[in-house]
This record gives structure tokens, sequence and C-alpha cells, in this order.
């Protein structure tokens, strides 16, 4: 037997907030972010993308996630599917810091071989608790 639910809004139990997930996780920060160009393409709870020097950016999250470590996922597309990504914890000189994850943003660094690459298609989730 099939069976369609349709809904226009799934509230919480009192009616006033979003459902809460139980045992999942959900993305707190999206970014889409063209190095190249030094335009954002799309984003969400991303203040600001500061072009820190050729290859690295940083990231500044809107609203700040919980103390200890956020988890970020970060990728970079190319023609030659060659490059490297690393994260590190937020930092506004873009160096950072690669065993802190900090609460407001984190630093991408994409290279090319031994050198790094402003790259046109950077995408980053974050992942944790919103502070």
């Amino acid at each position: 037997m099939t069976s369609v639910l349709n809904v226009d809004t799934i509230a919480d139990k009192a009616g006033t907030g979003p459902v809460g997930l139980t045992k999942q996780m959900a993305p707190k920060s999206q970014l889409c972010f063209d190095h190249a160009n030094e335009t954002i393409d799309g984003s969400f709870n991303v203040s600001t993308v500061h072009d820190s020097q050729t290859g690295i950016h940083a990231v500044a999250f809107t609203n700040n996630m919980q103390p200890g470590y956020s988890h970020i996922a970060s990728c970079a597309k190319t023609s030659s599917f060659q490059n490297d990504v690393s994260v590190r914890g937020f930092d506004s000189s873009g160096v950072g810091s690669a065993t802190t994850q900090t609460t407001n943003g984190y630093n991408v660094t994409t290279s090319k071989g031994t050198s790094n690459f402003d790259d046109e298609i950077n995408s980053s989730l974050a992942l944790g608790d919103l502070a």
C-alpha cells in the first residue's frame, strides 16, 4: 500500500519552532567559494570570506560553534584533479592552527603539487553544535 504525506509546515510540539533532529547532524555552515574570482557562489551561516593569500582563504561564521572541534569537510575542483585541500582552525592571517578548530571559523588551503592555487570551486560544510 502506498501512502502520501502532504504538509506545509512541520513544527515542534509547541508549534513555535522547527522540529529538533534526533540522532542526526545537519550542516551548521555551508560555503561555495570561487577563490580565483573572489566571489561567494552560495553560503549559509558564513559572515565573511577573507582571501588571505594565494590558495588560502579564511571563513568566518555568522553564528559561532560550540568550543572544541567542529567538523569541516572541504574540497576543491579543477580540470586536472590534482588539488590538495587542508582545513585549519580560524586565524585572520590565513595560517591557522593545525591542531585546534576555533569557534568562529576556519581556514582552507588549496594547493596543486607544491604550490598554493586559487581554485574556482571551493566547497565546504561545517558540522557541530552552534554556541
